[in-house]
């Protein structure tokens, strides 16, 4: 029983660890087919989104085209914190709560130095520059760390739906530019109309383009599948028809016909159906025909 048990618990732990692998790639690609077209709209609509919203009142258009380069800078840090966070989230439940320390302190001294030194230039969009580079460069460094603990993070499953993505959200952005840009309104309900057609139409650009894309990817999957199945099906057939049969399998000898019967092939048949013929004496042997006594056979 001790030379089973670690046998057992070795096969547990690595389908559990498959199976976790599994929802991990799951989680990413559902986040980031969320946050990719989400970074890529808040990037392009950023200037009009400020407009619509804070540029009232004591907000000037100066202050709300600062807002927005600020607004833009953050756009390009979402999905690496996104990422970075979800990273966190998987090393909480792995109960390593060391590594997730560290990884803040990584996070943290990135943005301190890219802070220190983009703000003079920059001002407060040199601060949400550096908050996006920190997240990002700690997203990476947190793929790494966990890709070491557990190996395997999608192969296949995970970087080709992420291109899809991806490729789907750059034609959601060419989208996006042509249709907030087929008004110049700076406010008002023009404004809104702006802002609305451009989410609308980019929105349904991503969504076309994506569902486009993963139905080709289905159709090439099913066609690889079906191309492996009948591939193994011929395999299987061709075996049975060259193989050698099994003892048990061997069809039946074919019984003799009339003309091996004649031959000699099955003597024991052949005898079996011969029967004797009695004929009467001819003249030419009375000599030697001894002729039945009384009571003879004849």
């Amino acid at each position: 029983m001790s030379a089973v048990t670690p046998s057992l618990a070795a096969r547990w732990a690595l389908r559990d660890t498959a199976g976790f692998r599994h929802r991990l790639a799951f989680g990413m690609r559902g986040m980031l087919a969320i946050i990719i077209p989400s970074s890529v709209g808040m990037l392009i609509l950023a200037h009009p989104l400020i407009d619509l919203v804070l540029v009232h009142g004591s907000e000037t258009a100066a202050q709300g085209a600062n807002t927005a380069a600020a607004l833009a800078m953050l756009s390009l840090g979402l999905p690496g914190f996104c990422m970075f966070l979800y990273m966190i989230r998987v090393l909480q439940s792995m109960q390593d709560t060391r590594t997730a320390f560290y990884l803040y302190l990584v996070e943290n001294s990135v943005n301190i130095i890219f802070g220190v030194a983009l703000v003079g230039p920059l001002g407060v969009r040199g601060l949400a520059l550096s908050i996006s580079i920190a997240y990002t460069v700690a997203a990476i460094v947190a793929l790494g760390v966990i890709r070491r603990k557990i190996g395997w993070l999608g192969g296949d499953s995970l970087t080709r739906p992420v291109k899809r993505v991806i490729g789907a959200s750059l034609v959601m952005a060419v989208v996006t530019v042509l249709a907030v840009n087929v008004s110049d309104s700076t406010h008002g309900i023009g404004l809104l109309a702006r802002v609305v057609l451009a989410v609308v139409a980019g929105a349904l650009a991503y969504l076309a383009t994506a569902g486009v894309a993963g139905a080709r990817a289905a159709r090439r999957t099913n066609g690889r599948a079906m191309s492996l199945s009948g591939a193994r099906t011929h395999d299987s057939a061709y075996r049975q028809a060259t193989g050698p049969a099994d003892d048990d399998q061997r069809a039946p000898p074919p019984s003799p016909s009339f003309r091996g019967r004649l031959d000699g092939e099955n003597p024991d048949t052949m005898i079996r159906h011969l029967r004797r013929v009695e004929r009467e004496p001819d003249d030419d042997d009375e000599g030697d025909f001894h002729g039945p006594g009384a009571g003879g056979d004849r």
